[in-house]
């Protein structure tokens, strides 16, 4: 296991900024932290840049068009409380489209052959249901506008559509949204990692410090943080590409620990926070 950092509290307030790419900051973290695991670490710092590039979250506030403003505004405002809100009722609407349009599909499909069976192309018949010429009596095929009654599902490629639909159909959709902020499930795995490298593999102590002062995550100047722990996951985070503000690293940080506490002291999804290329 690595030692404890020897570094004085009051090199924390005035680290240097990690302005490199992830792939070269690996030996500087390394030195100025006093770490010596460096191939762990190596992997650490890309399993948190791969968070940046793909799993990060898009911006918490966006602005959408109205359809149909009026004379209001022509667009509004969603903050994540309202686009989890929003997103939650689109897809029940979405599941309960596609549980219709199955069911529409299949009473087409009834009358369809319902209809054969009754009218079975009888010209007499065809010609009195639908305002179209038939032809002359040798005239053995359905003109274009009729010919869907014959070729319904070779028109609209009916395996696809019922795939998609049934799929559509069987989302999994919560039976209600869960309370709270909106969880940042990336920032999250980032800080689950971090705590597997610094405790588990440097065997340094994992504790939050001046994070735990509202005055310091409300200022969010990472200068003011005191601890070696801290400083280093926010240094890892912010240097990989991870956007977030003390006061979203102090949220995540302690539902990661509440998490650890629930599991015997190790977070669960451990093999999940692992780049494909290192899983054993």
């Amino acid at each position: 296991m690595g030692k404890t950092s020897g570094n004085p509290r009051q090199n924390m307030r005035n680290r240097p900024k990690w302005d490199d790419h992830p792939s070269i900051i690996v030996p500087k973290i390394m030195s100025f932290y006093e770490l010596d695991h460096e191939r762990k670490l190596d992997e650490l710092i890309d399993l948190l840049h791969s968070y940046s590039c793909r799993d990060q979250p898009q911006e918490d506030v966006i602005e959408l068009p109205l359809l149909n403003p009026g004379d209001g505004p022509a667009t509004v405002v969603l903050g994540p409380g309202d686009r989890r809100l929003e997103g939650y009722r689109i897809a029940k609407e979405l599941k309960k489209d596609a549980v219709a349009a199955l069911a529409l599909i299949e009473r087409i499909r009834g009358n369809l052959g319902d209809f054969d069976a009754v009218v079975n192309s009888h010209p007499g018949l065809m010609q009195n249901i639908f305002e179209t010429d038939l032809g002359p009596p040798d005239q053995m095929f359905y003109p274009p506008e009729l010919i869907v009654l014959q070729h319904f599902y070779e028109m609209i490629g009916y395996e696809k559509p019922i795939n998609g639909l049934s799929t559509l159909a069987a989302l999994p959709i919560r039976p209600k949204l869960p309370g709270g902020p909106v969880a940042n499930m990336a920032l999250r795995a980032a800080i689950a990692a971090c705590r597997d490298y610094w405790l588990g593999v440097e065997g340094k102590p994992w504790s939050m410090n001046a994070l735990k002062n509202a005055d310091v995550r409300q200022k969010d100047d990472p200068n003011l943080l005191a601890g070696p722990c801290e400083a280093f996951v926010v240094d890892a985070l912010r240097a990989c590409g991870l956007r977030c503000r003390l006061a979203d690293v102090a949220t995540a940080w302690t539902e990661i620990d509440k998490q650890a506490r629930g599991n015997g002291g190790e977070v669960p999804g451990r093999e999940n926070r692992q780049l494909m290329a290192y899983k054993d």
